[in-house]
């Protein structure tokens, strides 16, 4: 299923309170809106799988994944603050950071899109990843 964006007057939404809970590390908590999200269930490892994307009031965003499968339940949160050209990635307990341009490119290589260099800036002008 592709991402879905939340249209819910997102300049005007009420920022509140958000706790998005971890298995690994420490459950993250912030004020902001939800932005964006998407499911996906998998047959051949019956995983079902929800993605969600909050804007943070300080302009971060903030990602939970739930993944539930046959036999287990994984909750995974991060948070994603861009400084220009680059983005600093964390869990909570481990910070990761690079080019922004190497962001894109993971994501597209994990979600497998493939699209142009035009297509992609159209893409992040869509979106409030792009400042």
């Amino acid at each position: 299923m592709p991402l879905k964006l939340v249209h819910s007057k997102e300049h005007t939404a009420k920022q509140s309170h958000i706790t998005l809970k971890s298995s690994v590390g420490p459950d993250l908590s912030f004020s902001g809106i939800l932005f964006a999200k998407t499911s996906s269930y998998d047959e051949k490892t019956q995983t079902f799988t929800s993605q969600k994307i909050f804007r943070t009031s300080g302009g971060a965003h903030a990602i939970s994944i739930l993944s539930i499968g046959a036999k287990d339940k994984s909750y995974r949160a991060y948070f994603i603050d861009r400084r220009g050209d680059t983005c600093r990635l964390s869990d909570g307990i481990t910070s990761l950071t690079l080019p922004f341009d190497s962001l894109m490119q993971l994501t597209q290589a994990l979600a497998n899109f493939e699209f142009s260099r035009v297509d992609h800036q159209k893409s992040l002008a869509r979106t409030s990843f792009a400042r």
